[in-house]
């Protein structure tokens, strides 16, 4: 019999399939983690670009892959994910 604040352990198990919106930051590469955290602070592909210095190109092409990966399609559904993951810097655009 335990203790009432005993240590415990407990097993949880996930779908594998939950993993990108319980944790994005395992599913999303550093690059993609970038672009999808300027994104969500509301800065335009074209912001981005001028930002990493890539083509506005380029960014569309992370951002679609960053929406398959996470399995989403609008940035609402982006904010909602990301929004799990801390903030290690504030993007300035």
């Amino acid at each position: 019999m335990h203790a009432l604040g005993s240590p415990r352990a407990y097993l949880i198990t996930l779908n594998p399939a939950d993993y990108p919106r319980i944790a994005p930051e395992l599913v999303l590469t550093p690059t993609q983690i970038e672009v999808a955290r300027m994104a969500t602070s509301g800065a335009t592909v074209d912001e981005i670009a001028r930002l990493l210095d890539r083509s506005p190109h380029t960014v569309k092409t992370h951002l679609k892959h960053i929406y398959r990966r996470l399995d989403i399609s609008t940035r609402v559904e982006l904010v909602e994910v990301m929004g799990t993951i801390p903030p290690h810097q504030v993007v300035d655009f």
